[in-house]
């Protein structure tokens, strides 16, 4: 039967089935609780890698790998042909060993692929990993469909590979893994819930094409047809125009450019000790703050803001300086970003008081002057 695609609300999440294409929207309280995949299969919050159970003991029930499109040095790509998706490993920065990462992803990789050219009974221990997208609507995404580990063709040595990156900071390791998205394009809550009690990941209730892979390994689904249409347009699809999705105000992510300090890894301490000051200034008076990932088509990375409060949507971009170089670069970037957001007002958070004449320059453009007079106290001089 024919299923249209639909936007699920968040608080149906709990006893939703999984459909390719459906959209599960966000929760509206301006926090991380918002995140649907958590509420829909009770995985973490954040990262690409996100599970159900413990990778290092190996008690991983169910997974789901959570793709933005955002990150070229690490480009997801689907084969509409084969049905292979590529999905990199998450140690994308220099400092760590391949397997000593954060959340994991590539201890799951590595016990996960040992199984995959296995007998039938280790393939049977494998979590059903889960392909998602950002679906460009607050923190809403979209289900490209069930994967299963190991490519169409069935090759060992090709479908987990270590692969080598520079970055500033030094060479490092990471692997590339390749999974096969499956035909399935509905997955029942039944299999779900038996999923994440522990059981079930070779039950009737699990999609026949899992089953069948479970039974003859990778390499089975190259004798049936070409990956669904369908899959592969949702995969394919990106949004058109700039989206805006809010994001916890801890996610110290930025952008790089050139500063006029000495230092710039001080300078980024002392503006994020000064952003988290005046967060929680905001916070105490009762109001909801976060910041906002910003997707331009056709540009290189996302922007992201400093702060947003939602409460009065006021857009405030942070610097650790009050020199004039500083000033016109916070002015240039919060005119930036306030062509996506929308704010209600716009402000530009300084340790100090600016000069006179860099005052009148912010409120020309009708931003806000806010500074930091002692420490957690805050004045401000709003645009004449």
């Amino acid at each position: 039967m024919q299923h249209d695609s639909r936007a699920v609300p968040f608080d149906d999440l709990d006893d939703t089935d999984l459909h390719v294409g459906d959209i599960y929207l966000g929760g509206g309280k301006g926090n991380a609780g918002d995140d649907p995949l958590a509420k829909l299969l009770h995985v973490g919050n954040q990262g690409g890698f996100r599970y159900k159970g413990s990778p290092t003991q190996r008690a991983v029930r169910l997974a789901v790998l959570y793709t933005s499109g955002a990150e070229e040095e690490w480009p997801d790509r689907l084969d509409p042909v084969t049905g292979a998706f590529t999905y990199f490993g998450d140690n994308r920065k220099p400092g760590r060993d391949l397997l000593d990462t954060i959340r994991k992803g590539n201890v799951l990789l590595k016990d996960t692929f040992e199984l995959v050219y296995g007998t039938r009974a280790e393939r049977a221990n494998i979590p059903p990993f889960f392909l998602f997208e950002k679906a460009g609507v607050g923190r809403a995404v979209r289900f490209l469909g069930l994967l299963a580990p190991g490519s169409p063709d069935g090759d060992p040595a090709a479908d987990l590979a270590i692969v080598r990156h520079r970055a500033s900071g030094g060479e490092f390791e990471n692997y590339r893994a390749r999974f096969t998205v499956l035909q399935t394009k509905h997955v029942s809550r039944e299999w779900l819930r038996q999923l994440l009690a522990g059981s079930g990941k070779a039950s009737s209730a699990a999609p026949a094409e899992w089953l069948q892979w479970i039974e003859h390994g990778p390499g089975f689904v190259s004798q049936s047809s070409e990956t669904d249409p369908g899959i592969a347009e949702e995969f394919e699809r990106r949004p058109s125009s700039p989206t805006v999705t809010d994001i916890p105000p801890e996610s110290r992510v930025s952008e790089q450019f050139e500063r006029d300090v000495p230092d710039p890894v001080v300078a980024e301490r002392r503006e994020s000790a000064l952003q988290e000051r005046y967060q929680d200034f905001l916070t105490k008076k009762g109001h909801v703050v976060c910041r906002q990932r910003v997707d331009v088509p056709g540009a290189t990375h996302p922007l992201y803001t400093d702060i947003f409060d939602a409460t009065t949507r006021e857009l405030v971009e942070v610097k650790s300086e009050c020199g004039r170089a500083t000033v016109r670069l916070a002015l240039g970037q919060i005119l930036d970003y306030a062509r996506y957001v929308d704010p209600k007002s716009m402000a530009v958070l300084l340790p100090d008081k600016p000069a006179e004449d860099l005052l009148t320059l912010l409120s020309t453009y009708n931003v806000a002057a806010v500074w930091e007079s002692t420490e957690g106290v805050f004045e401000r001089l709003d645009p004449q």
